[in-house]
């Protein structure tokens, strides 16, 4: 005997069940093709929903029953219509904010056909088959079956306008009843009002976006620009050939390194011996060494080896006699 295959027997039954949901729903689509819907505020709810799927409750009923009570609600705005009977749930002992329109049990063809003849567009229909039942919207009749909107027929939890002849409820009815709203349908003028509103919504957040986008633009030029000119005017360091080996200075005695402004900060090893300014002015304290160290903005360092002397004779006379230009003379004679 041959082994069945498991995995091909069940995504056989997954293909079946796809092409057959398929088929329901173009089914819907071209059934719904025809109807005639009066109530202008029930037909914007049928372009909302048409093949949405609906999987929520409305005041703790789901399905069928759930959605036809929001729909009642939406269009006439007079909450929950109530619940079925006991038994065979056909109808609704207390229909809250509605009028019973017909009602019977076991209706026959010509039952059906004539209540579906009273009804108008947006009337709420509550039918059993045996021991289940259904809730829909009525929308339009002609003379072989009429259009319901509803959730939850066609195929599960799927929304939309599907017709229904009169034969297939005759034949498999324990009851059907009819109601309509005390009110009349919302009016629809909030559409173009909410559609206006969100059309100015919609035009702020794009004026937002777009000041959003150029102030990023604008902030990555600036900064491309900022960028751009302080590489232009970073100079190169250049070393002065004096700071090949160690830099002497006599007391008193001060030195600029002038290595430009690629140093980002200078340090001084020994502040008792040398200092050294932000512009890179190294100044002798006292005798000794140290190192004068330049931090560059690259994240590089250079170190200047720094040896201060005692005062000679000769700094001494530069020193005192430098103003008035005696000083090389007599540096010269002593």
């Amino acid at each position: 005997m041959k082994k069945i295959n498991a995995k091909r027997v069940i995504s056989l039954l997954i293909s079946v069940s796809v092409i057959i949901t398929i088929f329901c729903l173009n089914s819907v689509t071209s059934n719904a093709a025809s109807y005639n819907c009066t109530n202008e505020r029930m037909q914007y709810y049928i372009n909302q929903y048409e093949g949405a799927y609906w999987n929520s409750s409305y005041h703790g009923a789901y399905k069928c029953k759930g959605f036809a009570d929001m729909m009642f609600n939406e269009i006439y705005g007079t909450g929950p219509i109530g619940g079925y009977n006991d038994g065979y749930h056909y109808y609704l002992p207390d229909h809250y904010g509605a009028t019973e329109v017909a009602r019977t049990s076991k209706a026959s063809y010509s039952d059906i056909y004539d209540m579906m003849h009273l009804a108008k567009s947006g009337n709420y229909i509550q039918w059993s088959r045996g021991y289940s039942q259904h809730s829909a919207l009525f929308v339009s009749c002609d003379e072989e079956g009429f259009y319901v909107f509803d959730c939850n027929y066609i195929s599960p939890n799927i929304c939309g306008v599907h017709y229904i002849t009169y034969s297939k409820i005759a034949s498999t009815n324990y009851g059907i009843s009819i109601y309509a709203s005390v009110t009349d349908p919302l009016p629809v003028t909030w559409k173009s009002e909410k559609t206006t509103a969100k059309s100015e919504t919609t035009t702020k957040k794009i004026e937002k976006e777009t000041a959003s986008r150029q102030t990023e633009a604008t902030t990555v030029e600036t900064t491309v620009a900022e960028t751009t000119t302080v590489a232009e005017i970073i100079e190169p360091v250049v070393i002065d050939e004096k700071l090949e080996d160690a830099l002497k200075l006599c007391f008193f005695e001060t030195y600029s390194l002038d290595l430009g402004n690629g140093v980002e900060k200078y340090t001084s090893s020994d502040e008792n011996i040398v200092t050294v300014s932000e512009d890179g002015v190294v100044s002798a304290v006292s005798a000794g060494s140290a190192v004068i160290t330049a931090l560059l903005k690259d994240g590089t360092s250079l170190d200047f080896d720094v040896n201060v002397s005692l005062l000679s004779y000769k700094t001494i006379i530069d020193v005192l006699f430098s103003d008035f230009g005696l000083h090389e003379s007599i540096a010269n004679a002593i």
